[in-house]
């Protein structure tokens, strides 16, 4: 039994990737239980139907890893899991707090370039604080044989190059595309009738956290430089987050407010995917952007930032315009080059989607998980 500690069942890279995983292997024989550290808990219902156990620890909100070590400790004991994976930062705190090397084999999850400086700069986070962290994370690294698995090879120099980590004791998993998501026409009208976007209007799609670091003050502003000569222009922005009053006061002071939707999370994207015409996606600091490589999948031409892990997700820039982080003028340019040329959004989408298919899918990852499972489970 696998026995994974996340910080919350919420919807969100993570939490989907750890969805993902559990079910491409779960067909492969292997069992999961799942505890996460505090609400929100979108996904707890779902992985209890499919026949995962789920934990609520009910840790505080401010320090999470802080009562949650007392309260792992006894499951490790009764569960007598064959390996404990964590996931995000809290959570692996938690498990090493929890003593959780000493009862199995330990992978823990890292998804993104948290200690890089520009992550930083985006996120806001202080460097105090980051340098507190990346100590924390050389003591586990040195006081544990955890097995470090990256998101992408962005996440895994990011380890390496700020935090010490021997390359030798990270590899990379790619975040994948679920074989299960569908892009359904009649879904994506009824969608667009829904939220009052006419058959005509062309949709901008974001999908995303509501967080620092994801580039939406500047998708905002580039889609209201081309908003001005294309009335039919609808920008809609899926996600939750701590940014939303932020965005809402900014949408509602912006010139075109009456085209930009803040539309809320949704569990399943694949409506919102086939509503659209164009993915951008100018995140100044990723991980493995499930998002994209979804949009992707989807058959939907991408605009992206130049940033090494969107470049990851991509393969080249043959399969997506990709613009300079930041760059508000350019995504605009961007956006407006795919709405004139009918042509060019073709050949991006089906690009996208041959990729997509080919690199991104959850068969290919799946088997990746499945030989890390065999081969750290035979050290228990």
């Amino acid at each position: 039994m696998i026995f994974h500690v996340i910080t919350q069942l919420g919807i969100g890279g993570a939490e989907q990737q750890l969805f993902n995983v559990i079910r491409d292997t779960s067909s492969l024989g292997y069992t999961h239980t799942v505890a996460y550290l505090q609400p929100p808990a979108d996904l707890a219902e779902e992985l209890e139907k499919s026949g995962t156990h789920t934990i609520e620890l009910g840790s505080e909100r401010r320090w999470p890893w802080r009562g949650a070590a007392s309260l792992l400790e006894p499951h490790f004991r009764q569960l007598k899991p064959t390996i404990i994976q964590s996931w995000l930062f809290d959570a692996r705190l938690a498990v090493y707090l929890a003593g959780g090397a000493h009862y199995a084999p330990w992978i823990a999850t890292v998804m993104g370039t948290d200690y890089d400086r520009e992550t930083l700069r985006a996120s806001g986070r202080s460097r105090l604080k980051a340098e507190v962290c990346k100590k924390i994370e050389r003591t586990i690294d040195k006081r544990t044989q955890v097995q470090w698995i990256a998101a992408s090879e962005a996440s895994r120099k990011s380890y390496v190059g700020e935090v010490c980590i021997n390359a030798d004791r990270i590899d990379v998993i790619h975040n994948s595309v679920s074989d299960d998501l569908t892009v359904d026409p009649q879904a994506g009208r009824q969608l667009r009738k829904k939220l009052g976007i006419s058959p005509d209007d062309i949709v901008f799609l974001l999908v995303a956290r509501l967080i620092q670091g994801k580039g939406i003050e500047d998708l905002i502003r580039a889609f209201n430089l081309i908003a001005i000569d294309e009335p039919r222009a609808r920008l809609v922005l899926v996600g939750e987050g701590p940014l939303r009053a932020f965005l809402t006061e900014l949408v509602r002071d912006s010139p075109r407010s009456e085209r930009i939707l803040l539309a809320g999370a949704y569990r399943d994207v694949g409506p919102a995917l086939a509503m659209s015409n164009v993915f951008v996606f100018p995140s100044h600091s990723e991980g493995f952007a499930l998002a994209l490589a979804e949009a992707m999948s989807a058959g939907l031409p991408c605009v992206v930032s130049d940033i090494a892990s969107n470049i990851e997700v991509i393969g080249d820039a043959t399969n997506a315009l990709t613009v300079r982080v930041g760059d508000v003028d350019g995504i605009a340019r961007a956006m407006r080059a795919l709405v004139s040329n009918p042509t060019m959004a073709q050949h991006y989408g089906s690009r996208a989607a041959e990729y997509a298919h080919r690199h991104l899918s959850s068969r290919e990852s799946g088997r990746h998980w499945h030989d890390l499972y065999a081969r750290v489970g035979r050290l228990s």
